[in-house]
């Protein structure tokens, strides 16, 4: 391939030296993440919803990607995480003819597998490096700060949340929120001025969004993944500057909370919160004697469905928890699958970290993958209590991993590290755990 111009560089190094294929799958791949979480067609521009930009975006990125080869030099591989998403998607079609409701459980693998394969597609062949990895970030990051205005915007409920668009209730947007919120640590620190800007608007935005929303799940999510984040070695990050993050962030949530949200959170210590008895824990007991006696699943996106139909009709309510979701919908097979999904996604991520910290503690995209693990964290948390299982955010962030940390790997061939220095006893608490110094080779 002949170099292209070196100010593509910024977009990703591949495209500077020849080795990535055209840039205009990476931009189409940009759009259709931004569009598929920001749900701009819902939230600020509804005259676009007869359009649907969201499918005709993943659809351009998608075709763009398999006919030009993406950022990463390739078309088309059949991946492990493309793998599982293939089979969960089989595991539904083979369930239409034995479905609850077979019409819907053919639409849930149309309308759920399909998209996010797709996108699984386009954004795995345009992750060729850690820059090209925080640039699909941050169109996720952009798409959550549209979700965040449509908050800010959206009158609150008799009962303080806010919800925006009709695709997003108010617990999906905190999961979105809490889901980005670590993903734009890495520019708060590392980047340009203008990064460090963009990251401190998500991160203000994110966390008064949670707030709107009156989430506790998103709450409980944003607490779990600032407890691993907080006892966790990152690079660049001091615990005296996590200590004083979470300083910050608990005084901002303290100032913006609500009266109501607080009610509804003594409401679950003080053991009166209906989720106690009629609400969650009933359908999840509900849920755990329907997989009993349907371990092959009841068909994606069937949840509902299934509830009612066992309840007599009293009760239609989705799963609330995004693990009993795929158990009921997709059998324990299909359980087995996503766990699998998460699994290696968290591994991807910590591989990723240790290949890139053979270049050094403060080797670019180290504290990207780091802080995704935390992302993580903070899904399953929140993930519990949330019927999430098929969050747009997933398939991006899985794949993006798969890519970050191949390239990671391929580059650091013939690396090590040197021995890692002891810091000063009077500041190993407050610094955290020593990163690696510098790298040498082999």
């Amino acid at each position: 391939m002949t170099p292209r111009a070196p100010g593509l560089g910024r977009l990703s190094p591949a495209f500077a030296t020849g080795h990535a294929g055209s840039v205009v799958p990476f931009l189409a791949t940009l759009l259709a993440v931004f569009i598929a979480v920001s749900k701009v067609q819902e939230t600020l521009l509804p005259f676009l919803q007869s359009a649907r930009p969201a499918l005709l975006t993943l659809v351009l990125a998608t075709g763009l990607t398999l006919l030009l080869g993406g950022a990463a030099g390739h078309r088309f591989r059949l991946t492990r995480e493309l793998a599982i998403y293939l089979s969960l998607a089989a595991i539904g079609l083979a369930l239409v003819p034995v479905s609850v409701w077979p019409g819907g459980a053919l639409d849930g693998v149309v309308y759920i597998f399909v998209p996010q394969i797709l996108m699984m597609v386009a954004v795995r062949a345009n992750v060729a490096d850690e820059r090209a990895f925080r640039w699909i970030v941050r169109a996720m990051l952009a798409g959550m700060m549209v979700l965040a205005v449509g908050a800010w915007l959206a009158p609150q409920s008799d009962f303080g949340r806010v919800s925006t668009g009709f695709t997003y209730d108010a617990n999906d947007l905190g999961l979105i929120f809490v889901c980005c919120l670590p993903l734009a640590i890495p520019d708060l620190v590392t980047g340009g001025f203008v990064a460090r800007i963009f990251a401190a608007g998500v991160l203000l935005t994110g966390t008064v969004g949670i707030l709107r929303t009156g989430s506790r799940g998103a709450l409980l999510g944003l607490a779990a993944a600032g407890l691993y984040f907080m006892l966790r070695r990152t690079d660049r990050l001091p615990r005296w500057l996590k200590i004083a993050a979470i300083v910050v962030v608990g005084v901002l949530i303290a100032s913006r909370i609500s009266d109501l949200f607080v009610e509804r959170i003594q409401a679950i210590v003080e053991g009166s919160d209906y989720n106690l008895t009629t609400g969650r824990l009933a359908i999840w007991s509900r849920a755990a004697e329907i997989a009993v006696r349907r371990p092959m699943g009841v068909g994606a996106g069937q949840f509902g469905a299934a509830l009612g139909l066992y309840t007599g009709g009293r009760d239609w309510h989705t799963a609330h928890n995004s693990f009993i979701q795929v158990l009921v919908e997709l059998g324990f097979a299909g359980l087995i699958l996503f766990l699998l999904l998460l699994y290696g996604a968290w591994r991807d991520a910590g591989r990723a970290a240790t290949a890139l910290g053979l270049a050094g503690p403060r080797a670019p995209g180290r504290l990207d993958a780091q802080c995704a693990r935390a992302t993580l964290v903070g899904y399953v948390a929140s993930g519990m209590f949330l019927s999430q299982a098929y969050l747009v955010l997933l398939p991006v962030l899985v794949a993006a991993l798969a890519g970050l940390r191949e390239a990671a790997e391929r580059n650091a061939a013939g690396l090590e590290p040197l021995p890692r220095e002891e810091p000063r006893a009077g500041r190993a608490f407050l610094r955290g755990r020593p990163a690696p110094t510098v790298a040498r080779p082999t």
